[in-house]
């Protein structure tokens, strides 16, 4: 819930009110006396970053009647496929639940038919597990859209000093796919 003093709010992409049903996905933004008025020295992200006096999170989440929120993932990490959204964060849930995995990240790859992509990168706890065995898991627990097209092993997932998955590295590993180790290779 919002702390005091804070306004927490669902917005679609042209800044327009959704509902707090639990259900609705958007933007979650925030207002509060204490909020600051931009980034020091930096307007141009502080243009996109605070509106009419109101703090854009980059965090996609909803709402509940009674002002619960719920973060689903990252703006900037949702792949559209096809038309359809995809949200990184529920294929790596489905993944890790599969045994002999250890840890998943998923990002977009560029796609000539469908936009973008899933693509997972995991590391392993059994390496008997094969890309196409996690690919078929993904087929059965959850919708065709949201499969990863592509599924690297790696010994493990880069991560900042706080312990953060840093995504911007494994998309730069797409750049260089002969860079990518798979089980198969």
């Amino acid at each position: 819930r919002a702390a005091p003093d804070a306004v927490i709010r669902l917005v679609d992409e042209g800044g327009n009110l959704l509902a707090h049903d639990d259900t609705t996905v958007g933007h979650l933004v925030a207002h509060s006396s204490s909020l600051a008025r931009g980034y020091w020295k930096d307007p141009e992200a502080s243009r996109a970053t605070f509106r009419n006096g109101w703090y854009y999170s980059g965090d996609l989440g909803r709402i509940d009647p009674e002002g619960y929120v719920s973060i689903i993932d990252r703006r900037p990490d949702l792949i559209v496929s096809g038309g359809m959204n995809v949200y990184p964060s529920e294929v790596e849930r489905v993944i890790l639940t599969m045994t002999g995995v250890r840890e998943c990240s998923v990002v977009s790859d560029s796609h000539p038919r469908w936009g973008q992509t899933p693509v997972a990168f995991v590391s392993l706890r059994d390496p008997a597990v094969s890309t196409e065995s996690i690919v078929e898991f993904c087929k059965r627990e959850m919708a065709n859209y949201k499969v990863p097209t592509k599924v690297f092993v790696i010994d493990e997932l880069p991560r900042n000093v706080s312990g953060k998955v840093l995504r911007r590295e494994l998309r730069a590993m797409l750049g260089e796919p002969d860079g990518v180790p798979t089980l198969d290779d």
